[in-house]
């Protein structure tokens, strides 16, 4: 509710004191942080996210240690955010940024 309120007054659909006494009305009713129902509404996936990963595994299985190196990024950090476990690779292919000096 209260992104909905700022919405409205950055489009200019309701002025200064309606966003006020908007933002007052949810922080009276508690709603500030959680609002009323919230528990009912179900979490999102992140289903274009999961598929552009399963396409880039599909294609080519180190393009995604190649992203994750470029981005200076550890695997379980890329699962943690992503919910995706990163590719395994063949045993005679070694990910960029893991090799060791000969």
């Amino acid at each position: 509710m209260r992104a909905i309120a700022r919405r409205a007054f950055d489009l200019g659909l309701v002025d200064a004191a309606q966003y006020r006494t908007d933002t007052i009305q949810l922080v009276k009713t508690g709603q500030a942080k959680v609002e009323r129902y919230d528990e009912r509404v179900a979490v999102e996936e992140p289903e274009l996210l999961r598929a552009a990963l399963s396409w880039l595994s599909s294609r080519d299985r180190i393009v995604l240690h190649r992203l994750l190196s470029n981005l200076g990024m550890i695997p379980a950090l890329f699962a943690r955010l992503t919910g995706e476990r990163m590719p395994t690779l063949s045993h005679n292919v070694v990910p960029l940024g893991t090799a060791k000096p000969l």
